[in-house]
């Protein structure tokens, strides 16, 4: 709450008081993101909150993760460190933007940082929050700012216009100094080569966007601490308030902290909840990340009908095969959608009244035949294949579903957030803007494609010009059982639940055929990390 007065403050003492003498509202959290003091403070813990340059009543503007609040927070650490009741050490916790905005702290070396704990985060703001495969996640940012960061400004907000700003770079390289250079102005992407504070990082598994998921995963993987572990959760909003979760954290700031030996370290450092649909799940332990033991497999696509009659929404169904097919075909579909007015409802949806643009049947569909055995899946996985556009670029959104032996979809959400958005949370996602394919050779890998998003790669496509295409499915678990099908869809745009794209470009949708080649010459698969039993 922002006080902004003498009454706010009472108010907020009021509310406080309410809180920790009945909690006669409910409440499920004292503050939502960070650390219930109640929980902590008994143990030995001061608990302090900072309010970043323009936010409550501090001066400054609201510039979102620039570097501004980055030396805010990092003055703030070592203001903690040196007070008459602090040993020294000084740990962070915080969810999303409380997260992400530790690794930007970290990154300037704050001297008393001791430990981390960064639960639903991300360090690339381009890769994984702006820009997901090179196209504008200008949906969520808009209603973001207005939902989440006006309110929280007293009197005449100052905010940077930054969704404006990030639409007028579109590049990782646009303007560094502005937007996802280390030192940025607004959306600051930290270098933490040299951070070697330990690290807990979480990524979840039904945030289904690319940013707090693909982002947990690049900042374990970023971070060169060798005191590191890392947990993908069905959901993250609820579970870092479980009491089973605070008693972990506790361990691991007590031991960094306070120096207790309490073997939290000694723990594996992998724990992976395994969706197995439907709101359940199991749990793997695991030595390292993404698991060592991991089997990449591949479904190769094949633009022939498939032996399957399909749904009552879709029945022209494309094959997935297990082998490679020897002759090549291709499948073309529109690139047109119906898009909803921005700002209507958390998720953008399809035009229902549109069967063009339907989110079940839009684009083409490959299906697979019933699996002979359970196969888990955690981890990184991909797509490769040829594309073509009548236009001078396409948005490619690759999904990987499941398909139970009566023809209805799984639904892989967690059980926090069943029914959240308008259909089912598949197995895994990406997402690619062809115009910025160009391969990034030192940061991909034989399974997690990276692209280089710069000005000088930009390589808009010759209306009926063939291009490979390789595209990242963004890290996650599932278990799919035998007798159920594997379904991939490729598609001008989903719609599937929040944060997703909204920057629809007329000029290469509207009357525009996109074409997918499987096949001889121009082979097509996705990828998938199998967990071997």
């Amino acid at each position: 709450m922002a006080f902004g007065s003498d009454a706010d403050l009472e108010k907020h003492e009021l509310m406080e008081e309410d809180y920790f003498l009945g909690n006669s509202g409910g409440l499920q959290f004292e503050n939502h993101e960070t650390v219930n003091t109640a929980a902590w403070v008994p143990d030995g813990y001061a608990v302090v909150r900072v309010d970043m340059p323009g936010s409550g009543n501090n001066p400054g503007q609201v510039a979102p993760w620039g570097i501004a609040g980055a030396e805010a927070l990092r003055d703030s650490i070592d203001w903690a460190g040196e007070q008459d009741w602090s040993n020294g050490n000084v740990g962070t916790w915080g969810m999303s933007y409380l997260a992400m905005s530790q690794h930007q702290a970290a990154s300037l070396k704050p001297k008393h940082l001791t430990a981390m704990i960064a639960i639903g985060t991300d360090v690339d703001l381009y890769e994984e929050v702006a820009y997901g495969g090179g196209i504008f996640n200008e949906q969520f940012w808009s209603i973001w700012k207005m939902s989440g960061i006006m309110p929280a400004v007293v009197g005449e907000p100052d905010v940077a216009d930054f969704t404006t700003t990030l639409k007028k770079l579109p590049f990782r390289d646009s303007d560094p100094e502005t937007a996802f250079g280390p030192r940025a102005n607004i959306f600051m992407s930290p270098d933490l080569s040299d951070v070697t504070v330990p690290l807990w990082a979480v990524a979840a598994t039904t945030h289904v966007a690319h940013f707090h998921q693909l982002g947990g995963s690049g900042a374990y993987l970023a971070t060169p601490t060798p005191n590191k572990k890392f947990d993908f959760w069905e959901d993250w909003f609820q579970k870092a308030y479980a009491a089973e979760t605070v008693a972990s954290h506790k361990a691991f700031f007590d031991h960094w902290l306070k120096g207790i030996d309490n073997g939290i370290m000694s723990e594996p450092p992998i724990r992976l909840e395994v969706r197995t649909g439907n709101g359940a799940s199991f749990v793997l332990s695991e030595h390292e990340w993404p698991v060592a033991r991991t089997q990449y497999t591949r479904w190769y696509l094949d633009a022939a009908a498939a032996d399957w009659a399909g749904t009552s929404a879709r029945s022209d169904f494309l094959t997935l095969a297990a082998t490679e097919p020897a002759t090549e075909r291709d499948a073309s579909y529109s690139a047109e959608v119906a898009l909803l007015p921005p700002g209507v409802g958390a998720a953008i949806r399809l035009d229902p009244a549109s069967p063009q643009s339907h989110p079940s049947v839009n684009g083409i569909s490959f299906i697979s035949e019933p699996l002979t055995e359970d196969l888990v899946l955690a981890g990184y996985g991909k797509a490769g294949f040829w594309v073509s556009s009548s236009s001078t670029d396409l948005d490619i959104y690759v999904s990987v579903r499941a398909v139970s032996e009566d023809g209805r979809e799984v639904d892989y959400t967690s059980f926090a957030t069943m029914g959240f958005g308008d259909r089912p949370t598949p197995l895994m996602k990406g997402w690619l803007k062809a115009s910025h394919r160009t391969l990034d050779p030192e940061r991909s890998t034989e399974y997690s494609p990276k692209h280089t998003h710069r000005v000088a790669d930009y390589a808009p496509l010759t209306p009926g010009e063939l291009v490979p295409v390789e595209i990242e499915l963004i890290p996650n678990t599932g278990l799919v059982r035998a007798g159920h099908r594997l379904r991939v869809d490729i598609q001008p745009y989903d719609g599937v639940a929040h944060g997703m794209h909204h920057a629809y470009d007329p000029s290469y949708h509207d009357g525009a055929t996109n074409t997918v080649f499987t096949g001889g010459v121009h082979p097509g698969y996705i990828q998938l990390p199998i967990i071997p039993r």
